[in-house]
């Protein structure tokens, strides 16, 4: 295994973890929290396994430093990605509580 293929699966490890922690706290929908998960484990499965792994180095030539700056901005893109998506849902959350608060005292 090269270190390539270790430091994506220890980042695919920990995208499962924030999303399951995000999820127990409700911050993140089923169904999000399991296309997330099924992503993650999908990129896993292509990683670990070696005959893709090697379709994939050889797709994107992972052998200069360009290359592995690039997979590294894509991998913050990830978790920018999840990590908007919580933040969405948290305020849609409070903004469906502060609707409801209002709500009812208006009754």
């Amino acid at each position: 295994m090269q270190w390539i293929q270790i430091l994506s699966v220890v980042f695919i490890v920990l995208m499962l973890y924030i999303v399951r922690i995000h999820f127990k706290k409700g911050e993140l929908p089923k169904i999000e929290a399991i296309i997330w998960s099924g992503i993650l484990l999908a990129v896993g499965v292509l990683v670990l396994l070696e005959p893709t792994a090697d379709f994939i180095r050889g797709l994107f030539h992972v052998t200069r430093l360009t290359d592995v700056i690039v997979i590294f901005s894509l991998m913050g893109v990830f978790i920018v990605m999840i990590e908007n998506r919580i933040q969405i849902n948290k305020l849609r959350i409070k903004l469906d509580r502060i609707v409801r608060d209002r709500a009812l005292e208006g009754k």
